[in-house]
């Protein structure tokens, strides 16, 4: 499906093009025929008008195909169909002849546009997380796939970009609602943005939504962060889950209830020192927290230990895991978690603390990032792909205003100056064929100038 989503997008862009493209040659021919002698002034209006109606569906054309192409491809695109359209449009209505190299170049670029759009190549799948060999390796591929995604969706550096994500995760953690933001000068529509993703991601990475958010959002300053640690209760592991959930040794043996009423002495604002690790960059973070909520879910087969914070200091919650474990199968009393928090971080030493706490850290697999932060609405209800045109037009109408008074005026000033004949019959009878053809106002006749020779 993702495949047929990205050919679709492809070939409805290079519509798209081919359209631009088209439109911008029959603006070319309208403005050849206003500018050639023997030409009313009216007449003249007429074509630059449609010259302009016609540059400005070009542009229209040519934007509308950036959400589906990339830059560098619906130019490519264009421009072919652009120097395809006008050799024949010139050689059908001026009679100019086109050479075996103008068609072999204009062949050429429009090959190069559909190699350029298809250039990006098929991600390796990413290696599971407890891939023994080689395993970093893959990671870090499929942690950099979505930025490279973007990168190829936009056509702008990973700089430009600022790709930033509510949060990090260690090695082996799932991110069941990770949130991430970037930064994008192109107007791009939020489906097309998510299709075009899910296309060019890795097949064990998915954007599940997309959306514009205002100018000042900022993912980091979310005001809660959920997390999940998923729990495997079946007499047997479910090689199915394995990656997924955590299978204790003897998960008959585990007391929920226990486990329960240990969570509730970790919720509130604490000191959570002694559950944490010295992060791996070595900064010491704010070890106070707030922990809103702690509580066992049931699962299918097994249970998931769902928590919600207004932040979690490297390692906190698989130590709290790896506590509340500890607890229900009787190695550790509920009491030790309650002195743990009562004694923050003067209970010993750094390296007395993480040699010995009473538990064993819980591994990664069965944690989950499951809860995006809350998002801001942008600050207008006008969408992505409106906004920059409604800024744009008014320009864009006002230099075609200028352009076409400036050639209305040098048009109607030079007619004294033009030749009283034309050296060549059959343009002169094409083009009085193709006036006479056009559509007249009422009361308003369009007719050559009178007195010309043709």
């Amino acid at each position: 499906m993702d495949a047929l989503d990205q050919l679709g997008g492809s070939v409805l862009g290079f519509a798209l093009c081919a359209c631009a493209g088209t439109a911008g040659a029959f603006a070319a021919v309208c403005g050849k025929l206003a500018g050639q002698p023997g030409v009313s002034t009216l007449s003249s209006v007429l074509l630059y008008g449609l010259l302009a109606l016609a540059n400005a569906v070009m542009l229209a054309l040519y934007s509308r195909s950036l959400r589906h192409n990339s830059s560098l491809a619906s130019t490519a695109a264009t421009t072919a169909v652009n120097i395809s359209a006008t050799g024949l449009l010139g050689r059908a209505v001026f009679g100019e002849a086109t050479s075996l190299q103008w068609w072999a170049g204009a062949v050429t670029i429009l090959i190069g546009s559909f190699l350029i759009n298809r250039s990006q190549k098929q991600q390796p799948a990413a290696a599971p997380a407890t891939a023994p060999a080689g395993g970093a390796e893959q990671r870090a591929k499929g942690k950099a796939g979505a930025q490279q995604a973007l990168t190829k969706l936009t056509g702008e550096p990973r700089e430009a970009l600022k790709v930033q994500a509510a949060g990090r995760t260690d090695t082996g953690v799932h991110a069941r609602g990770q949130v991430a933001q970037f930064r994008c000068r192109r107007q791009l529509a939020p489906d097309s943005i998510q299709r075009a993703l899910n296309s060019r991601m890795p097949p064990d990475i998915r954007a599940v939504a997309v959306e514009a958010v205002a100018p000042d959002f900022n993912v980091r300053y979310a005001d809660s962060k959920t997390y999940s640690y998923d729990i495997h209760l079946g007499a047997v592991a479910d090689p199915f889950l394995s990656r997924f959930r955590h299978h204790p040794r003897r998960p008959e043996r585990l007391n929920l209830d226990a486990m329960t009423a240990a969570a509730q002495l970790l919720v509130g604002t604490h000191n959570y020192s002694n559950f944490a690790n010295v992060s791996e960059d070595g900064m010491r973070k704010n070890p106070v927290k707030t922990i809103r909520r702690y509580q066992l879910l049931p699962l299918e087969a097994g249970v998931r230990l769902e928590v919600e914070g207004s932040g979690f200091l490297y390692k906190q919650v698989r130590h709290m895991t790896g506590a509340l474990l500890a607890v229900g199968t009787g190695q550790l009393p509920a009491e030790a978690i309650a002195a743990a928090l009562a004694a923050g971080g003067e209970a010993c030493s750094g390296a007395e603390r993480h040699a010995f706490r009473g538990w064993m850290v819980a591994e990664a697999k069965g944690l989950s990032c499951c809860k995006p932060p809350p998002a801001q609405e942008p600050p207008t209800p006008r969408t992505m792909a409106t906004a920059p045109m409604a800024k744009l037009l008014p320009g864009v109408a006002a230099g075609f205003a200028a352009a076409f008074g400036v050639m209305t005026f040098l048009r109607t000033t030079g007619e004294a100056k033009l030749p009283k004949s034309v050296t060549n019959p059959e343009w002169a009878e094409a083009t009085k064929q193709l006036l006479q053809s056009m559509p007249r106002t009422a009361g308003t006749p369009i007719a050559l100038n009178p007195g010309r020779d043709f």
